[in-house]
C-alpha cells in the first residue's frame, strides 16, 4: 500500500488503496498520462516485489477526492 499511495501522490492523483484478505485493492483518478504511468510503475512493484497480475478496469471519476489514501479495512 505505501509504494501505491506514495507512487499516486507523486504524480498528484486521487484515489485510494487498501489490502483485502486475497489481494489489494485501488481507485486512483487524474491525468490519464500519469494514471498510465501508475499501472506501469504497479506492474513492476516496488524493489524485490514480485508482481504476477494487475487487473485493470475504467471507471466513472469521482468527484471530491483531494488526495490519495490508505484506507484501513
Amino acid at each position: 500500500r505505501k509504494f501505491t499511495a506514495n507512487r499516486a501522490q507523486e504524480l498528484e492523483l486521487t484515489g485510494w488503496v487498501r489490502n483485502r484478505f486475497d489481494e489489494k485493492a485501488r481507485e486512483a483518478q487524474g491525468s490519464e498520462t500519469n494514471v498510465a504511468q501508475l499501472m506501469k510503475d504497479l506492474k513492476k512493484g516496488p524493489k524485490h516485489a514480485l508482481v504476477s497480475k494487475l487487473d485493470v478496469e475504467d471507471r466513472e471519476m469521482v468527484g471530491g477526492e483531494s488526495g490519495f489514501e490508505v484506507r484501513r479495512d
